[in-house]
């Protein structure tokens, strides 16, 4: 299966490019996110120096629990107004505000399931450091999982008729079947990419200003979405 990524990225940004009041209103909200995420002390507790028993896993899960369920809101926003915008009933950035609300759960559940072995073989690495080897077939389950479901909120949100999880989670799966390739390239240009070029600039703006990096990281959060939506349309029908 061949996907022109080149023409892909000409799309994406050309449609941000022709729905500016919706990509004003997306980086404009994801950015105060950002800021506000930014400000989130998360504890990390060091576990060298630390008795795993003693470590007060509060303090630490439930800001990333916050942060992960606001950034699941906001993502499933700006997928339904993309979705919106193809089929002509887009209004303005806060129309589907309650339908995300209403899909909400299902999305932190989808989430769960997609990143919670790639998790769990992270969270055992750090914890056995002297021996990750034997932990490296969680990494590698983790990764497959990611792979298989990298698409499940696009499938949740805008395939019609409505899906319940189960759904979902079998249709994407079975979505991926002999087109993994396309994903992982996908992957890579959605994740890797991005983050190596925003630490680049953040390690260059330093002592310029913390808010360009986070400005560069918004722009490619928002412009990302896009992306991934139109691959799925293709991915979709081939």
């Amino acid at each position: 299966m061949q996907i022109n990524f080149m023409q892909l990225l000409q799309d994406s940004w050309n449609f941000m490019r022709n729905q500016r009041q919706f990509s004003i209103w997306a980086i404009g909200i994801t950015l105060i996110v950002q800021f506000a995420i930014t400000n989130i002390n998360v504890p990390i507790p060091d576990i060298s120096q630390t008795n795993a028993t003693q470590i007060d896993l509060t303090t630490f899960i439930l800001p990333t629990v916050i942060i992960s369920i606001t950034n699941t809101f906001l993502t499933g926003l700006i997928i339904l107004n993309i979705d919106s915008i193809n089929n002509g009933t887009f209004k303005h950035f806060f129309t589907n505000i309650t339908t995300v609300f209403s899909f909400l759960f299902g999305l932190i559940i989808l989430s769960v399931v997609s990143i919670l072995p790639l998790s769990i073989g992270s969270t055992l690495i750090i914890l056995q450091p002297q021996n990750p080897t034997f932990f490296l077939p969680f990494i590698v389950i983790g990764f497959y999982f990611l792979i298989k479901f990298y698409l499940v909120f696009y499938v949740y949100l805008t395939e019609t008729p409505r899906k319940s999880i189960k759904e979902t989670l079998l249709f994407t799966f079975k979505l991926s079947r002999q087109k993994t390739l396309p994903l992982i390239l996908l992957i890579l240009l959605t994740s890797f990419v991005p983050s190596v070029l925003v630490n680049a600039i953040e390690k260059v703006t330093v002592n310029i200003s913390f808010i360009i990096p986070i400005f560069i990281s918004t722009l490619f959060n928002v412009f990302t979405t896009v992306l991934v939506f139109r691959f799925y349309q293709i991915y979709r029908q081939k």
